[in-house]
């Protein structure tokens, strides 16, 4: 088993994502992740917390020291100061008894007053009292916990964290659970962002379900796990600016917390025992998709930089999800003038350039004014500004259907995408990366009435060729009034299949030979 060791907690720059060691795999896997939930909490004033029973405490070399226990007579949430703080400069060893001297201070002066963690000590502030009592504060880091309209603690200068102690130890934030500690920190001085510390195999319990059914094939389950604590591991610190490693949307990977899990899933990644696809030592990039129609493509053909890890394979086994876009030439004139491009009437479109197993690398658009030649992702992209939004893969033939046009997709219920990109260093190597990040699962279902389970199906694409050097071309150019995309696969094309691995799961094909499959030339430790 290898470990990991020194992830660096640091944004990425220009160098490399980790901290080497000088022997092969000396590093320890992170016990936590730090993931901020900007879905909802991202620099807000206030966060609710749905708990009766809770602890409060502060971080310390990465474990939970607590302060003092409280239960809500009301109902708790997480403030901003608003107006006057003053401090009483006192000095107590306990929560609970600096909140019996903030109770004695109410009494007294009749004001608001609240027992404080400043870091080493609890003191006591009052907040817009009606005469001075004590020393001004700056309230730009204060954290405040209320109990109803009734302030009961807050944190000044260190960052505040809260378990559940009823629930089974799940906290909840209005609409959302979550396991183990919540943060709430003022990162940037500003408002409050709360963020789940979150044991790292526990944040895969939600991420994992959120990329893959949960009733797929195990050994297909275990190799998404993999995936996903490979990237999140290539990810630590990219937010680290914001106070968080990871964020909880689809510029990391999607996490929905504790309601998201499911018993199946949590085996499944158990027993991969912290595994981590590894190349040179390190880990990968581990981007996936949805599928790919039968053969995936190298990085190279779809982003900047070519990967050594990230080379184009055959399919095995993976079920050919079909799909059908039909535009008139009209149409398509129209998707050209939207990205900036003029050729007059649309007379013929070709594909001028395949990868070997038929993934369009080229497609030329020939106009009554000129031609365009589009190359890579723009291969689908070009049509993102119609009502279904860009071509599910770069995995389809086109032809022409003059006698029945049809201005509208034929498409059964597919959900389009549309990328924008990141520029970004990992392991060495400068990626071009959809700000989508990894997140290309897509639960829908497609016109599949001529799927196949048999392991030849990824041979069917009449656009594949036995060329490999990326430069087999079309027959032709096809010309008409009315165009008709027929594809197959959905999603970029680089790394794993995740229709793939559900199909040669289902083959007898283990996770670890799925991931080595998709991912050339890599270890799994």
């Amino acid at each position: 088993m290898v470990k990991f060791k020194g992830i660096i907690t640091a944004a990425i720059f220009a160098l490399s994502t980790f901290l080497y060691a000088t022997t092969a795999f000396a590093y320890d896997m992170p016990e936590t992740i730090r993931v901020g939930l900007e879905y909802k909490y991202k620099e807000v004033t206030s966060v609710p917390i749905s708990n009766k029973e809770i602890s409060i405490g502060y971080e310390d070399k990465d474990e939970f020291i607590l302060e003092g226990a409280i239960s809500a007579k009301n109902s708790f949430t997480v403030k901003v100061p608003s107006g006057t703080i003053e401090s009483l400069g006192e000095d107590f060893s306990s929560y609970e008894k600096a909140a019996d001297f903030a109770l004695e201070t109410e009494d007294e002066y009749d004001c608001d007053a609240f027992a404080v963690f400043t870091g080493d000590e609890w003191d006591v502030y009052v907040s817009n009292p009606s005469k001075s009592i004590g020393k001004s504060v700056s309230s730009s880091k204060i954290v405040m916990l209320y109990d109803g309209s009734d302030a009961v603690a807050a944190f000044d200068g260190t960052y505040m964290q809260v378990k559940a102690e009823d629930n089974n130890g799940i906290i909840t934030l209005s609409d959302r659970s979550y396991r183990d500690v919540m943060e709430f920190g003022r990162y940037s001085g500003k408002n409050i962002t709360a963020v789940n510390v979150v044991d790292f195999d526990h944040y895969l319990y939600s991420v994992v379900p959120s990329e893959m059914p949960s009733t797929w094939h195990e050994e297909a389950i275990k190799a998404q796990a993999v995936t996903a604590r490979s990237y999140a591991l290539t990810r630590m610190g990219v937010h680290s600016d914001l106070g968080y490693d990871v964020c909880d949307g689809v510029n990391c990977q999607v996490y929905l917390g504790y309601t998201q899990e499911r018993e199946a899933v949590n085996k499944a990644i158990d027993d991969t025992d912290e595994a981590v696809a590894l190349y040179n030592g390190q880990p990968i990039n581990a981007v996936f998709f949805s599928s790919s129609g039968g053969g995936t493509d190298d990085s190279e053909n779809v982003w900047a930089n070519e990967v050594p890890y990230l080379r184009a394979v055959k399919e095995i086994n993976e079920e050919r999800r079909e799909w059908t876009r039909t535009f008139t030439a009209s149409e398509i004139e129209t998707m050209l003038k939207n990205e900036g491009i003029n050729i007059g009437t649309v007379k013929s479109i070709e594909i001028t350039e395949t990868n070997e197993y038929g993934r369009v690398q080229k497609l030329k658009i020939t106009g009554s004014s000129g031609s365009h030649t589009f190359e890579k992702e723009d291969c689908r992209l070009f049509a993102s500004s119609s009502k279904d939004g860009s071509l599910l893969s770069r995995m389809y033939t086109v032809s022409s259907n003059s006698v029945t046009a049809k201005s509208s997709t034929e498409t059964k219920n597919a959900a389009a995408r549309v990328y924008e990109t990141y520029t970004e260093v990992v392991n060495g190597y400068t990626l071009v990366l959809p700000k989508d990040g990894t997140i290309f699962y897509e639960a829908i279902e497609l016109n599949t009435s001529n799927n196949s389970s048999s392991s030849n199906n990824s041979n069917n694409s009449s656009s594949s060729s036995s060329s490999s050097n990326n430069s087999s071309s079309s027959s032709g150019a096809v010309e008409g009034d009315v165009f008709v995309f027929n594809g197959a696969g959905s999603g970029h094309g680089v790394g794993m299949s995740q229709y793939g691995a559900k199909g040669m799961a289902e083959k007898g094909y283990t996770y670890e030979e799925i991931l080595k499959h998709y991912y050339t030339g890599i270890t799994v430790e």
